[in-house]
């Protein structure tokens, strides 16, 4: 095997790094997170909109790096 692409969690990647390393195999980790995507006050809110919703649903949210929570100024809550 000359590379290994794993998806999981932080416990079950570290048994992937040992088997890995052991092999001399390439290997890419993509252990998750909870992105938030920020809309502060001075933003644009059409590009904004457009982002958020392209960074949350792109590839249908499985994606480790797709959006789990939009966090807006209070001054633009309403416009959004």
């Amino acid at each position: 095997v000359a590379r290994v692409s794993f998806t999981g969690g932080p416990a079950s990647a570290g048994h992937v790094i040992r088997n890995t390393a052991e092999n001399f195999a390439e290997l890419s980790l993509e252990l998750g997170g909870k992105s938030p995507f920020i809309v502060f006050d001075d933003a644009d809110i059409d590009s904004a909109v457009n982002g958020s919703v392209a960074g949350i649903f792109a590839a249908s949210g499985q994606s480790c790096v797709a959006g789990s929570r939009l966090y807006l100024h209070e001054a633009i809550a309403d416009r959004f």
